[in-house]
């Protein structure tokens, strides 16, 4: 039984469930080299279709076309102009706002997508029939997709409860699911309009940055600010968004999408960036954990879970997690729409064969590549700039040199076993450095990432030593939770605490999860005592995740790095 799930929306990709079994979770982006790659993953379905050999699925699960958002850009120049635009709709926008004619534009625009929609369904269905002339395809609703991709990664649950909380899906912003013997089923639906989502993607946008990709940095900006001038801007947003109790949904004093140009420039246009980022923060936070009390008041599951855009905040999930104590609470892995495929194949492979397929149980779940693969990418280097040198023969003996280099403060990249899935790094394709020497963070950003000044990097620690390092340990194996450090531990781990509120964003990692990463760490810690390390995501700034041998080459011949370990392969610049 072969289960395709298949996002054709921004952060597009497919997952692979055969007999049961998690076998390929893998983002367009990966291929494309574009982030956040919109329109249907044709590289990501020939990849399994040859890695399997599979001329014909049993069932396609799509995410449906009927939201706002689902738009279908069939082609990598699409996604470049998409890119490009932006400046050009930012200046036209505000023209028509200081004409006073912008809201009406706006309606019209909307009114004119609404119409388009479904012309752009069946645009999706035409391509995806031509990809698969035979199979049955199936049309899933963007959060019953989010809600299944949550029940994806348990053990079937015998009585739960599915919050989901995103920008947009088909027409919603959230929903609210049960989950009971094998069966899903949507308890409430909250119309899009008033969505916390929407929102803070708009003041992503008006601060500067790019909605749907820059949220985290209004997170760690955060911090920063003054709260008594975050409180002046707080004020504004509590009169924008609320909680309709006797209904349980949000409302809002004007529809949300048009928040930038009817309420932002008006009301916050005079604070400062840093102080709109702590106000939206702070606003998210208690909206969101009001919203979740007042719903688990309505139902006695034991156990709830989150998925949504949303809970990709992983302070907002934080203070949930400190707050609902009575409850046994999931977050959902990289929960932003790169996790719909997840959802689609679960709800497919269920609902086929009336079975619950196996659960997640790691995120290793992209590429491999041999070091005979890897040495044949080798080859093509030069010994004038670059030393190679073999770890083939020894087990961990590459994880014991990349050890070595970071205890003496060296950034290694690091490219091995399976590409993990999803937005953050877990270590197989990662950027490594010692927690404790803060140059680190310079030397990463100005040579490497370019990332901004504030944000914080984050640690992988070993779970046996979390407790040590970190309060109110539990399990976060996916970077979806923040914690507090313990105060003797921030100076070995400021390279990757936040300077401000001292909070981390760890992956706790366990042995059986990545035994030959988990033995890296064990060795560095020999040498310096933390039993934790520095670990950012493998690529280039406003470029996905490396994916191959030639990526992880290209990226170390690009950038200020001067060691990769590739495989059993060290590579450094002479």
């Amino acid at each position: 039984m072969r289960i395709l799930g298949v996002n054709t929306g921004h952060d597009s990709g497919v997952c692979l469930i055969i007999d049961g079994v998690f076998v390929e979770v893998i983002n367009e982006e990966r291929f494309s080299g574009y982030k956040s790659h919109h329109g249907i993953p044709r590289r990501s379905i020939s990849y399994v279709k040859n890695k399997y050999a599979i001329d014909t699925f049993d069932s396609i699960v799509t995410i449906s076309a009927s939201g706002r958002y689902q738009t279908p850009l069939f082609g990598d120049s699409e996604n470049e102009l998409l890119r490009k635009r932006g400046g050009e709709k930012l200046f036209a926008k505000s023209f028509l706002y200081k004409l006073k004619i912008l809201p009406v534009w706006r309606e019209l625009r909307h009114t004119k997508a609404k119409y388009d929609q479904p012309k752009i369904a069946r645009k999706i269905q035409i391509k995806l029939r031509e990809l698969f002339p035979a199979e049955k395809i199936t049309n899933l609703d963007h959060h019953l997709a989010h809600a299944w991709s949550a029940i994806a990664f348990s053990k079937k649950p015998q009585n739960a409860l599915i919050i989901t909380l995103d920008g947009e899906g088909d027409g919603l912003c959230g929903s609210v699911n049960t989950y009971r013997d094998g069966n899903l089923n949507r308890e409430l639906a909250i119309p899009t309009g008033a969505g916390i989502g929407t929102l803070y993607g708009k003041v992503t946008e008006f601060i500067g940055m790019r909605r749907n990709e820059h949220e985290y940095k209004i997170m760690g900006l955060a911090p920063y600010a003054k709260e008594v001038d975050g409180l002046k801007v707080l004020k504004y947003f509590r009169k924008l968004i609320w909680i309709n109790k006797k209904e349980g949904i949000f409302e809002s004093s004007i529809n949300v999408q048009y928040a930038k140009y009817r309420f932002l420039i008006d009301n916050l246009s005079n604070h400062r960036f840093d102080s709109i980022a702590w106000g939206i923060q702070k606003f998210t936070e208690e909206l969101v954990l009001d919203f979740i009390k007042e719903t688990l008041k309505k139902y006695d599951a034991p156990d709830v879970y989150f998925s949504g855009g949303v809970f990709m905040n992983i302070k907002l999930n934080q203070i949930i997690k400190s707050e609902v104590a009575d409850r046994n609470l999931y977050f959902t892995p990289s929960c932003g729409d790169e996790s719909l495929a997840i959802g689609a194949a679960k709800f497919g492979y269920d609902q086929e064969t009336n079975l619950y397929s196996q659960n997640i149980t790691d995120l290793y779940l992209g590429t491999k590549y041999s070091d005979e693969e890897i040495a044949i990418t080798l080859k093509e280097l030069g010994t004038d700039e670059f030393v190679i040198t073999d770890y083939t023969k020894d087990e961990f003996a590459v994880e014991e040199a990349v050890a070595s280099l970071l205890a003496k403060n060296e950034i290694v990249a690091r490219f091995k076993g399976r590409m993990e899935w999803g937005a953050r790094a877990l270590g197989n394709r990662s950027i490594l450095a010692n927690p404790s020497d803060l140059n680190a963070v310079k030397k990463i950003n100005e040579a490497i990432k370019n990332r901004d000044f504030w944000m914080p990097f984050a640690p992988t620690i070993l779970d046996t030593l979390a407790e040590n390092i970190i309060f109110n340990q539990s399990p976060s194996p996916y970077m979806t939770l923040g914690f507090n450090t313990k105060p003797h531990m921030i100076l070995k781990l400021n390279a990757c605490v936040h300077p401000y509120d001292g909070t981390c964003r760890p992956q706790i990692l366990t042995r059986n999860a990545n035994p030959e990463y988990y033995q890296l760490i064990t060795s560095f810690a020999k040498y310096s005592e933390i039993g934790a390390i520095l670990n950012t995501s493998f690529n280039l700034h406003g470029k996905p995740i490396v994916e191959s041998p030639a990526d992880a080459i290209e990226t170390l011949k690009q950038s200020g790095l001067r060691h990769l370990a590739i495989g059993n392969y060290l590579v450094s610049k002479k």
